[in-house]
């Protein structure tokens, strides 16, 4: 996930982060504010904790 966003993967920013249009539409483009999603976020924690837990056993 965090590699798709790195490289410009368009499909998997679509996929993972919350878009609101703030600018009107020209039939072609429009203006987003693009944020991470709660949801990717939490995912990341849980990665993390579990890695630091599994730190911590060795």
């Amino acid at each position: 996930m965090a590699s798709g966003i790195v490289h410009g993967n368009s499909s998997m920013m679509v996929a993972l982060l919350e878009r609101e249009q703030v600018g009107p539409s020209n039939g072609r483009s429009a203006d987003y504010n693009v944020t991470s999603s709660v949801q990717m976020i939490a995912w990341f924690y849980h990665a993390a904790l579990d890695m630091s837990e599994a730190l911590l056993v060795l």
